[in-house]
């Protein structure tokens, strides 16, 4: 079953501003009038196509 998660991080909540974490790209998110501040569905989705699966995980740093 496959993630309903966006590629797009939340970087400021009041100006809807989003970055997505595959290729950087930064756009404004249109928030949902009367919707306790709730973004549209498409607005988690990059505008250029990039998928969840090309998330680069974060590796944790080891130190011995």
């Amino acid at each position: 079953m496959s993630s309903m998660r966006g590629t797009m991080k939340l970087v400021n909540p009041y100006t809807g501003r989003m970055e997505c974490k595959v290729c950087g790209e930064y756009h404004n998110a249109c928030i949902r009038p009367m919707s306790g501040g709730k973004y549209y569905r498409g607005s988690w989705q990059c505008r250029f196509g990039c998928k969840q699966e090309d998330v680069i995980p974060k590796h944790k740093e080891v130190t011995l």
